[in-house]
């Protein structure tokens, strides 16, 4: 599909960060191409609304230097984060990796939060 492709999606003026459930039921998170690992983690890993406030308070917590740091392994990544910096990684591709700013990823969940929030 066209607007699956992030450059056609800048190019047409829509929105490069879209959540939205396809023609067969499965939930989907397109993110600019620099964002594909943490989207991978996002639509494996943050199935439920909860899931998505957890990930948020986690990385408010060590954002504002109330928690040193977090690392958590679900079913297919690991995600570490300290301070202002998250890291991603596929424990079962060693090519997917991602470090990133932790605002970065806040976005991604915001985009993410209303398709999750009746899971």
């Amino acid at each position: 599909m066209l607007l699956d492709n992030p450059v056609w999606r800048r190019k047409l003026g829509v929105p490069t960060t879209v959540a939205y459930v396809d023609e067969h039921g499965w939930d989907r998170l397109i993110a600019p191409p620099e964002f594909r690992v943490a989207a991978a983690y996002i639509v494996t890993e943050v199935r439920t609304a909860y899931d998505v406030g957890r990930l948020l308070s986690l990385i408010d917590g060590t954002s504002n230097g109330s928690m040193d740091e977090f690392e958590g392994t679900g079913d297919a990544f690991t995600i570490h984060l300290q301070g202002k910096s998250v890291s991603i990684q596929c424990e079962y591709n060693d090519d997917e990796y991602i470090e990133m700013d932790a605002g970065d990823l806040r976005e991604l969940l915001l985009v993410w939060r209303p398709l999750v929030l009746h899971k």
